[in-house]
Parts: structure tokens; C-alpha cells; sequence
């Protein structure tokens, strides 16, 4: 099977049992009493790391290659953890844009486990996705991709992320986010930097609102999820706004992916592709040179994904 066409189709495999899995396990998760923290943080580890472990026995895959699970400098986790809180006007300018168009179920969610302590809203929304999400997207679905270019990997690891969050609200901010991961990762070779990259951007959201939580409940607790029934103007405003600061701060980003970049350089790092293109073709997995030219990143796995993400997000989102 060439190495996109698998990707694509786990990714299709997770997608389709993280929207019909938590119909089933909903009772019997139900009879443990747990909180809604716990509950999510048992979901993540029955949809993602079960079936990673899965695909592992099952393709036999080797383990270290296809996590890259590789050590990484101070200066590459230092540069992760910027990057991460120089990200934060570019997602909120992402986000601002969807919630015109839809309800912000983040909100809702977090709204829901506002009584958690912060420890375990750390666990719950930062450390699990910072997990989870990762050994899926930016580790097994990434790995199929080995051979095609950084920007095109990213883009296509971007895409699906945001596919893989359901939530139309997401998308746009999830896939710039996918894709930067992914990008990440390939230049550093080590999963380590989107991973603390992940939890950072997260993190940072949940202390935000443990520290803004008093002041909200001073000036009441009504909740807004959506901002269509606001005036264009007004929204017209928010987006230049956020559009002008959002600029500055991906040049930033930029400036860090390339110092991540140089950093990972100096370990002796050189992208899977470039590899491949500089030192000749070679077989992945006994794969031959023209099936890999022919391995597609638009085949009949993505097709479907993005079909049945089309109609759930038109019928039961």
C-alpha cells in the first residue's frame, strides 16, 4: 500500500470512529461516574492512542521512524514555546472570522469545566491533545508523507487537522495551526517541538481564562458563542484589527521557524524529502520509485474524508 494512500485512509479510519465511537461507549463510560474532564481524556486515549497502537502491530511499522521520537535542543524547545505564544493573535484572528459563522463550542466546552481545578484543565485541554492529537496527525498521518515536500505535507496535514476537529468554528484556526505542526516537525525531525508547541498553545488559553474567570463572573456570567448577529461594521473593524496585528506577528512566527530550522541544522537534521531528492529515490517499504511519483495526496481515502466531513458538519454538527 504506498505511503499517503495508508495515511490518508487511518486518518479516515479515526475520523469515522470519533464521530460514531462516542454513540457507543457513551453508556458504558457513563456506569464509571466520571467527571467531564476524565471522560475526555479517556475518549482521546480510546479513539487515538488505541488505534496508533493498532496500526503499529498491525503494518508493523517501526516505531522511532514513524513518531520521530527523537531528541531536540534546548534552543528548539525554546524556540517551540515562542512560537507557540507568538501564534496566538494569528488564531484568534482565524477564530474571530469563523464565529461568524458558527457557535464557539470551544467556549461552550470550557465553559462546562470551569469548576475543574486548574491542574486537571491543564491535563484535560493542554497535556491529552498535546498527546493524542500529535501521535496521530503530526505522527502516523505525517509519516506518509515522507516523501512528498515540506510545503506540501504541511498543507495537506493542515487541512485534515482542521477536518479532524468538527467543528466548523475550528477549522480555520485548527489547519493553520495543523500545518504549522507539521512543518515543525519535518524541519526538526522529532515530534517533541509540535507536541510542546501543542501544549503550549493550549495551555496558554486555559491559564488565560483562570486568570480572566473572576473578573467575568464580576460582570455576570452570560455567555456569547457566536458573534453573527453582530452589526458588519462591527465585524468589518474586528477583522482589520486583528488582520493588522495577525500580520506582524506570523513574520515573527516566520522569523522563528527559520531560527527552528538552523537550530535543528546544527543536530545534523536533513528533511525526508530533500534526502530522497539530493541523494536519489529511494524505496519506502519496498516501494518502487514510480509508485511513490504516483502516490497521490488526492486519492479516494481523502475524497471520502472529505465528503463525510461535508455531511456531518451540514446534517449533524
Amino acid at each position: 500500500m504506498k505511503p499517503v494512500f495508508k495515511s490518508n485512509l487511518y486518518f479516515l479510519i479515526v475520523l469515522f470512529v470519533s464521530m460514531v465511537g462516542p454513540y457507543i461507549v457513551r453508556r458504558p463510560l457513563a456506569l464509571l461516574g466520571l467527571n467531564y474532564g476524565e471522560l475526555l481524556m479517556t475518549v482521546h486515549a480510546i479513539f487515538f492512542i488505541l488505534p496508533a497502537i493498532i496500526y503499529v502491530i498491525v503494518t508493523k511499522a517501526p516505531v522511532k521512524q514513524t513518531f520521530r521520537f527523537n531528541k531536540v535542543s534546548l534552543k528548539e524547545i525554546g524556540y517551540a514555546i515562542l512560537i507557540a505564544l507568538l501564534a496566538q493573535p494569528i488564531m484568534t484572528l482565524f477564530s474571530l472570522i469563523t464565529s461568524f459563522f458558527f457557535d464557539n463550542d470551544v467556549a461552550k466546552a470550557m465553559d462546562v469545566m470551569k469548576d475543574l481545578p486548574y491542574w486537571m484543565m491543564l491535563l484535560v485541554v493542554a497535556v491529552t491533545p498535546a498527546i493524542t492529537e500529535e501521535i496521530t496527525m503530526r505522527g502516523i498521518v505525517l509519516s506518509g508523507y515522507n516523501h512528498k515536500s515540506k510545503i506540501k505535507a504541511s498543507l495537506m496535514i493542515g487541512l485534515l487537522f482542521g477536518i479532524f476537529h468538527l467543528n466548523g468554528q475550528q477549522f480555520l484556526y485548527a489547519a493553520a495551526l495543523g500545518a504549522l505542526f507539521a512543518y515543525m516537525v519535518r524541519v526538526t525531525n522529532s515530534i517533541f517541538v509540535s507536541m510542546i508547541c501543542h501544549f503550549t498553545v493550549n495551555g496558554f488559553q486555559v491559564s488565560l481564562q483562570a486568570i480572566l474567570s473572576p473578573l467575568t463572573k464580576l460582570v455576570g456570567n452570560r455567555q456569547d458563542y457566536s458573534l453573527r448577529s453582530l452589526p458588519m461594521n462591527d465585524k468589518i473593524n474586528m477583522v482589520l484589527t486583528w488582520g493588522f496585528v495577525a500580520v506582524i506577528f506570523a513574520a515573527l512566527v516566520a522569523i522563528l521557524i527559520k531560527k527552528l530550522k538552523e537550530a535543528a541544522e546544527e543536530r545534523g537534521v536533513v528533511d525526508s524529502y530533500d534526502l530522497i531528492t539530493n541523494y536519489g529515490r529511494e524505496s519506502v517499504n519496498g516501494i518502487g520509485d514510480v509508485a511513490l511519483e504516483r502516490d497521490n495526496i488526492i486519492n479516494i481515502p481523502f475524497i471520502a474524508t472529505v465528503v463525510i466531513y461535508l455531511i456531518y458538519m451540514i446534517f449533524f454538527a
